[in-house]
This record gives structure tokens, sequence and C-alpha cells, in this order.
């Protein structure tokens, strides 16, 4: 899925300038972890915990 310019930029703000760099450094981090499989394991548990996290989140909204 390739995003052209304009996607990016109603993107950066429809989520905000604040979170679209945290966005991009999160993004950073996962492409170096994830060179490695004991990461990329890690990753896949990290990410359904967050998941879980989020999901309890936004029903408690």
């Amino acid at each position: 899925m390739m995003l052209g310019i304009p996607d990016l930029f109603w993107l950066v703000e429809y989520i905000g300038y604040n979170n679209f760099a945290i966005l991009i450094v999160i993004l950073y981090i996962l492409y170096y972890l994830l060179s490695s499989t004991f990461m990329f394991v890690m990753f896949i548990l990290l990410g359904i915990i967050i998941g879980l996290y989020i999901g309890y989140y936004m029903k408690t909204m």
C-alpha cells in the first residue's frame, strides 16, 4: 500500500503534528528491532498487549 503525498499531509493533519513525529520515531525503532527474530517475537507479543490495552481504553471512554 503506497501513500501519496496529499494522503500523507491529510494523515498528518488528522493525527496531529506532535503525534505524527512520535509515530515516525516508533516506526523507526520498530524497523530497527524487527531486524532480529527474537525482537520480532517480542514485538508481536507487545503488539497484542498494546492492542488489548487500547481496546480496553476505547471501551472505557
